[in-house]
């Protein structure tokens, strides 16, 4: 299923899952054909480099300390004793000072560095890769790992490094180093069934916050009715949470997104919905009509499209309902504007 989702296609699903759509669209994926997904994620940071270089990296206050024979910020004594720094005339001093040696840049020349050795990338994209390395001359490289990007702190002058620094942590994450050569393979994440799921359901939350009219959320509630349990039973009871909710008015429709190979099941021959997604999808409406009597809730599954689409609507108990697929791999303005339709049609 994957493999046929074209490689702008799974930009867009980013731009969307990220919430950076804005900074998403400065690139523009369809001018320049990029046969494979390091060589789109190389693309897009060669080019929010390039823009970083004409309007100026982040530059940050860092500590340093040196031996020095100016005195400037404090005079550390402890260091100066023990390096006898008096007999040379000089002190060890601690100060700040502004720097582009700083956590973002840092990550960014790192990632940029091994794309430089990473399989699949245009042999001209790397040639504006070493390019783009002279300007980040001042910058030391850093060891990256997951927990890295959790330290950044972003704030009004870090806005536009959020979402290369989504890239940056991807390309971290797929880059599996090769023996021997130096080189490294960028591992296809579209296999990974449980990042794909997620990048799914925040991919559908987020487009719809951005391009309808509805109030978009999700919601982590209680069993209601529940009666005459113990505190240790109650404890024991999960609790119910939806991907996405989308409510309008008087109208709620609790949508469900599955990433699934296949959105069908076989019996006997004969293909069915597959239970336990209605099952699940039946207990959120029931639960949040019982929560709110007054409420109109339909329900929704939404599954990415795998050998053939289908859109099913019925009534199942007073609640309209509607499982259907959305085809990845068709161009992005029909995924668009099909999503849309999807949530606009109502069964009276």
């Amino acid at each position: 299923m994957e493999s046929r989702i074209p490689v702008e296609n799974i930009y867009y699903l980013l731009c969307y899952a990220w919430d950076q759509l804005e900074q998403g669209e400065l690139t523009e994926v369809d001018s320049e054909a990029c046969e494979t997904l390091q060589d789109l994620f190389a693309k897009v940071l060669v080019e929010g480099t390039q823009r970083l270089i004409k309007q100026g990296f982040h530059r940050g206050y860092l500590e340093t300390s040196e031996e020095t024979g100016s005195l400037r910020g404090r005079i550390a004594f402890a260091p100066s004793v023990r390096q006898l720094s008096w007999t040379k005339g000089r002190m060890v001093c601690e100060f700040t000072e502004l720097s582009y040696d700083t956590l973002p840049n840092r990550i960014l020349k790192t990632t940029l560095r091994n794309l430089l050795y990473t399989e699949g990338i245009d042999s001209k994209r790397k040639d504006q890769i070493a390019g783009i390395l002279h300007h980040l001359h001042e910058v030391n490289p850093v060891r990256i790992s997951s927990k890295l990007f959790r330290r950044i702190q972003y704030h009004q002058n870090l806005r536009y490094y959020r979402f290369l620094m989504n890239i940056c942590e991807l390309v971290h994450e797929c880059l599996i180093p090769k023996e021997g050569n130096g080189q490294s393979q960028f591992r296809d994440f579209l296999r990974d069934h449980q990042k794909m799921a997620n990048m799914f359901e925040e991919f559908v939350r987020n487009f719809y916050k951005r391009e309808s009219d509805f109030k978009v959320g999700n919601s982590t509630y209680k069993w209601e009715g529940i009666s005459e349990a113990s505190d240790q039973a109650k404890a024991l009871i999960p609790t119910l949470n939806t991907d996405v909710e989308l409510r309008r008015g008087n109208e709620l429709t609790i949508l469900d997104c599955k990433f699934y190979h296949k959105a069908l099941t076989e019996n006997r021959d004969k293909q069915r919905f597959k239970t336990e997604n209605l099952y699940q999808l039946y207990a959120y409406i029931m639960n949040r009509q019982l929560k709110e009597p007054k409420l109109r809730v339909s329900g929704m599954l939404l599954y990415p499209e795998v050998d053939e689409g289908f859109c099913h609507r019925f009534t199942l108990q007073g609640h309209p309902m509607c499982i259907a697929t959305i085809n990845l791999s068709q161009p992005w303005q029909q995924i668009h504007d099909e999503l849309l339709a999807l949530v606009e049609v109502r069964i009276d």
